[in-house]
């Protein structure tokens, strides 16, 4: 036998278990309350089933659930009047039971709470979204927040509630944020161990342990090409230094030419060799601060790389300079440097091209010095230099 259509006014009556609420009626108090108050956690959830961000086939989507929930969180609305009646302690109608609310669904008050609380304490994207005089969807800003900044002590009503349906019917909140996640992993400040971390741009997220393992193969290479650079800097100056010309006396020899500049003022061919030192040690530097940056995600894999790139990239590298000296000192005659008097025929010798190597040689060698103007003011010219000897 049918149940009789007014069940919901005497839901006590053993004919009414098999009274089932029209769905019509249910979505017309759903709209009712709904239009009163959008920002209730209920209305956020029937607004997201109708938009299919949360499958509408799912059983939190049915209508006489979302009508329970929000019947629970506002029972006093008058669009919960027949709903309160139908489904009291009393009633026999078995559809109230089957169709009970959310489980642990957050109440509008203790939402609005939570996200003001979280802006307080630490200002948010979803801080834009929620404020005191406009907040019109809590619930899916709470859930960005807490997707974002997971161990702020508000979102242990939010855990709770996702917990308490980890079926996946609610994965647009309880994974996805409500719409209002930035995507990203949280920042921990303290030690932890996980695979998903931002690793210095938004789009450099592990999300496998194969991504995260590469990642920290990545960040490994990052401090030893910092200390290989380095130290290749170090061999360029090795090796420019043993093949610069000795200077004599108080001239600097340079490209066939004696100069009197300040000992800080680079020669020509210092120019471009310290362009090239800079540009590496950019390179190196640059390295070094994103590995500082990676360290300070406090991820333990990430750190331990950061440290174990350095030390090995030192244990390598490190006896190269010193190695790569000796070598040069083996291959590489000494070079000697000779004191001079310009003698007289001096701009003869040069003029004529010196092709018999002794007259050079005897003429002065890699430079002259003239001893007549060593004793004239502090700023002396240097006389005209003689041509590099073999």
């Amino acid at each position: 036998m049918a149940a009789p259509d007014n069940c919901y006014e005497t839901p006590t009556k053993a004919e009414c278990e098999d009274y089932q609420y029209p769905e019509s009626r249910t979505e017309g108090d759903i709209g009712m309350l709904c239009n009163a108050m959008p920002d209730m956690p209920g209305c956020s959830l029937w607004e997201a089933c109708k938009e299919n961000k949360v499958k509408s086939s799912n059983e939190v989507c049915n209508s006489m659930v979302v009508l329970a929930t929000i019947c629970e969180d506002m029972p006093g609305m008058g669009g919960c009047k027949t709903y309160n009646t139908m489904c009291g302690d009393d009633s026999v109608i078995r559809q109230c039971d089957e169709r009970a609310p959310v489980r642990r669904m957050p109440t509008w008050a203790k939402t609005r709470e939570a996200m003001f609380e979280m802006c307080e304490d630490h200002p948010m994207e979803q801080c834009d979204d929620c404020t005191e005089s406009s907040c019109p969807d809590p619930l899916a800003s709470l859930s960005g927040a807490c997707k974002d900044m997971p161990d702020m002590s508000q979102c242990t009503m939010y855990d709770r509630w996702c917990q308490a349906n980890d079926d996946g019917q609610l994965s647009y909140y309880c994974e996805e944020g409500g719409g209002s996640s930035s995507g990203l992993p949280s920042m921990l400040m303290y030690f932890h161990k996980r695979v998903s971390e931002t690793v210095l741009w938004p789009e450099w997220v592990p999300r496998t342990n194969g991504d995260y393992a590469g990642t920290i193969v990545a960040v490994f290479f990052f401090g030893i090409f910092s200390i290989g650079i380095k130290t290749g800097v170090s061999l360029m100056s090795i090796y420019w230094k043993s093949q610069a010309p000795l200077p004599t006396s108080k001239y600097t020899l340079d490209s066939g030419a004696c100069h009197n500049l300040p000992w800080w003022i680079p020669r020509s061919h210092q120019w471009w060799q310290n362009a090239i030192k800079s540009v590496l040690m950019g390179i190196s530097i640059l390295l070094d601060y994103w590995n500082m940056l990676i360290a300070m995600t406090f991820n333990v894999g990430l750190f331990c790389a950061v440290i174990l790139g350095y030390v090995l990239g030192v244990f390598f590298f490190a006896s190269f300079p010193e190695n790569y000296a000796m070598h040069l000192q083996m291959m590489t005659p000494p070079k000697t440097s000779v004191d001079c008097e310009c003698p007289s025929n001096m701009d003869k010798v040069v003029k004529e091209g010196a092709e018999d190597t002794q007259a050079l040689k005897t003429a002065g060698k890699s430079c002259c010095k003239a001893s007549q103007q060593e004793e004239s003011m502090e700023g002396f010219a240097a006389p005209a230099c003689c041509p590099e000897m073999p």
